[in-house]
């Protein structure tokens, strides 16, 4: 039994709402819903867990599933109107302030990006319980899980996932996790986010893919990972860009093959009609000239050859 949980379930006589089974098979979700409680994050935790019809996530047992919807019913419609009321919580968060006064930090974004920066990952709650989102934006709205994604440090985004990051975040130019992830090539990080229900083909502002930021800088066993998990080769930037034609720009020749391998175009045209083909002939790349001009006479002689769906 998690003391910790029955003493805030007491506070507000829910202790009846206690979900035992739920504690006895699943302590570290117990643990998290301490964490997060008297945050906005808990909800969507709750909201999260009660979504059974993901690929990737088996669901609990009905009896457990039944203790947990009645375990966030009661946190939306009587902790959360009551707390709004009373302000109960406003002792918790002035303390947690104190506490990061004490550190020489203040509840805010930027404070709370510097120490997301530093790898401390024992902090995340107390900016929480200060008062702070755990999606905080900076000025260029990123969350500090982008930030984490960015910087490569797999240990903080696991830990910012666990108290309710979201996946989804999208910054100033729409850029999400998952992006800044691909964009560095960490295999870790990707599966991680993938794993916690980021979208494959998410697309940024100007429609930039997970696909087409990894293809950018070469990281060739990414490419593959993305694309064996349903990631678009064909997709298209707002302007044309393919992941291929970025590839060969960049003169990735082991990415090109990887691409081209998953049906990736050697003619697809960019706005002004340039093709990874041409793109090229004009930087002299010559074994990159050659494998695409084979990969388009192949296409254009046997178009089921590089198309893997039709080999299905």
């Amino acid at each position: 039994m998690s003391d910790a949980l029955l003493d805030l379930l007491n506070r507000y006589d829910l202790a009846d709402r206690y979900p035992r089974l739920l504690a006895e098979r699943y302590p570290r979700i117990i643990s998290r819903i301490v964490d997060l409680w008297g945050t906005p994050s808990l909800s969507a935790y709750f909201e999260e867990l009660l979504i059974m019809d993901r690929p990737d996530r088996q669901g609990f047992p009905p009896e457990v599933g039944a203790e947990l919807m009645s375990l966030a019913f009661a946190y939306d419609n009587v902790v959360l109107p009551r707390q709004e009321q009373d302000d109960v919580w406003a002792h918790v968060n002035g303390k947690a302030q104190e506490e990061l006064a004490q550190l020489g930090l203040m509840p805010n974004a930027k404070d709370f990006h510097t120490s997301v920066g530093r790898g401390e990952q024992q902090m995340i709650g107390l900016f929480l319980r200060a008062g702070l989102s755990i999606d905080a934006r900076d000025e260029q709205e990123w969350t500090p899980l982008m930030r984490a994604c960015f910087e490569g440090n797999y240990d903080m985004a696991e830990a910012l996932i666990r108290a309710g990051a979201s996946v989804h975040a999208q910054d100033y130019d729409g850029y999400s996790p998952l992006h800044w992830a691909a964009l560095n090539g960490n295999e870790a990080l990707v599966e991680l986010l993938l794993a916690n229900g980021a979208r494959v083909n998410a697309t940024s502002n100007h429609g930039f893919t997970p696909l087409i930021q990894a293809a950018s800088c070469g990281h060739t066993k990414l490419v593959r990972g993305l694309i064996a998990v349903g990631a678009n080769v064909a997709a298209t930037t707002v302007d044309g860009w393919t992941a291929l034609h970025k590839a060969v720009s960049n003169g990735h020749l082991d990415t090109c093959v990887a691409l081209l391998d998953q049906g990736a175009d050697p003619l697809a045209r960019y706005q002004d009609g340039t093709t990874p083909l041409e793109i090229a002939q004009r930087g002299n790349r010559q074994q990159l000239v050659k494998l695409l001009a084979m990969a388009a006479s192949l296409r254009q002689r046997h178009p089921e050859a590089l198309n893997p769906a039709s080999k299905k």
